[in-house]
């Protein structure tokens, strides 16, 4: 099956649960594919550590077989270009606060006990998730060799230290990252589109019909994105992740605060933070990517807080 075809029967398959099960199956299966997620990222480093031996014997052949560079936290960088190595890495979390698909999992939270049980099965999978791969990443250098696609190493160490029926299992924790996240996406923008064309309501099957015709459109012009304008997955997640951020952000922050910024300035604090993002993106990266990361966010925040003197 070629690239093209793959991209299309996952695309295909994410906009039928979708249609079909609304919320309550996007919130299952995300349920399920974090699970799996979680499971992957365990298994995997685990495994590639007892191939090299344990963990000493692990840092002791990466030190010996990498540059510095991959030892260093600020990426061998020294001074005010570590700092802001280090920030531009940090500020990727900025943006999480203009997700639609997360707030959207507030907002469906029953009660404080909810909110405060979600804060820690959060933030523990996301430290198991984000420490298990990066030990993937490390352990890939050693165990999977050169490769012109780093985005390709969790691939080469699954295969390489999993039988087939394991393998694959794990396999579909990469499906489960892109689908958990595509088909949360897919909900909310329908759901906006209906509501914002003024069709709920009394008029809940026009809603309902309205919702499912824009995720459509939606999946099927992100299908042809994806197959006829390559680029890497990280280059896609990383500008998506800023531009919905800084666009969205700002006013979710302000909100949360307890700030309500004059009405007038909400639609151009949105144009601002995704146009500077956008700008931002077909620029040189910068160090850390500081300015693309944290930059546009400021600007749209700046746009609902700014009061000129009078």
């Amino acid at each position: 099956m070629t690239s093209g075809s793959s991209i299309a029967l996952g695309g295909a398959i994410i906009l039928l649960y979708t249609l079909l099960g609304g919320f309550w199956a996007v919130s299952v299966t995300d349920t399920l594919q974090g699970l799996l997620m979680i499971l992957a990222a365990i298994l995997l480093p685990v495994a590639a550590l007892l191939e090299l031996g344990g963990p000493v014997a692990f840092w002791s052949a990466l030190t010996a077989r990498t540059g510095a560079q991959y030892m260093s936290l600020t990426g061998g960088s020294m001074g005010l270009l570590a700092a802001g190595m280090l920030a531009g890495s940090l500020a990727v979390g900025i943006s999480s606060l203009g997700q639609p698909h997360l707030v959207a999992r507030f907002m469906a939270l029953r009660d404080t006990r909810a909110l405060r049980l979600g804060q820690i099965i959060a933030t523990g999978w996301y430290a198991v998730v984000f420490f298990g791969m990066c030990l993937v990443g490390l352990a890939g250098r050693l165990l999977a060799g050169a490769t012109d696609n780093p985005e390709q190493v969790f691939f080469a160490l699954n295969a390489a230290l999993f039988p087939s029926v394991l393998g694959a299992v794990l396999l579909a924790a990469v499906l489960s990252a892109i689908m958990s996240t595509a088909d949360s996406m897919l909900l909310v923008a329908g759901t906006t589109v209906a509501h914002d064309l003024g069709v709920t309501g009394r008029h809940r099957a026009h809603a309902l019909l309205v919702s499912r015709l824009v995720i459509a459109a939606l999946s099927v012009a992100a299908i042809l994105v994806a197959i006829y304008i390559p680029a890497t997955i990280f280059q896609r997640v990383l500008f998506a992740w800023v531009a919905i951020g800084s666009a969205l952000g700002p006013i979710i922050l302000c909100r949360a605060l307890g700030r309500s910024p004059p009405p007038a300035r909400i639609l151009p604090a949105i144009a601002t933070g995704f146009t500077a993002a956008v700008t931002c993106y077909l620029l040189p990266d910068t160090p850390g990517d500081l300015l693309e990361r944290s930059l546009p966010f400021a600007l749209g925040l700046a746009v609902l807080l700014f009061r000129p003197s009078r």
